[in-house]
């Protein structure tokens, strides 16, 4: 836990916190789903980092000019998208160790995007699954727990009476 503020505390992906008494286990980390870049075949398509942009790159303006008027989004490594908005195997890895430490238990599960089942609900079918919800579906899965708490999405639901999609409302959860 990093301690940013009197009243801000950085949560660290994969660990387990204790509130009030409470379990909470965090898990940051989404994929960026608002870029389209030059993909133009499928397999280039499901790779979510085919419209990243480079800032050396010599033609990023000229890119980012054709992007714009053909309504697509790209982002620019290390200015508006960093590799690390994606846990790695390790800090999944991590996350599932500690959840078995804790007895595969936690009263609050808090993360940035949400497991696939919750998304499917959210978006009707139409938000793609990816090794990150894929993960929260597993952590769902096995994991005895009482809310679960996720943003991204921009919007405030209960996808279950468990899971809820945070944007703007504020919720006491001890």
């Amino acid at each position: 836990m990093h301690k940013i503020r009197e009243h801000v505390i950085h949560l660290l992906r994969g660990e387990m916190f204790d509130l009030d008494g409470k379990k909470l286990f965090a898990f940051g980390g989404a994929r960026s789903h608002d870029i389209d870049g030059f993909a133009t075949d499928a397999a280039l398509k499901r790779d979510y980092t085919a419209g990243i942009l480079q800032p050396d790159d010599p033609l990023l303006y000229d890119k980012l000019k054709i992007l714009r008027r053909t309504n697509c989004c790209a982002r620019i490594e290390e200015v508006s998208w960093w590799r690390a908005e994606m846990p790695t195997r390790l800090e999944m890895m991590h996350g599932m160790q500690t959840l078995k430490a804790n007895g595969m238990k936690a009263d609050f599960i808090v993360s940035h995007d949400g497991p696939s089942s919750s998304l499917a609900i959210l978006g009707g079918g139409l938000l793609p699954p990816d090794p990150l919800t894929e993960y929260l579906e597993k952590v769902k899965q096995k994991t005895a727990y009482g809310k679960w708490f996720f943003g991204h999405h921009h919007v405030d639901r209960e996808i279950t009476e468990k899971d809820f999609v945070v944007y703007e409302r504020i919720t006491r959860i001890c």
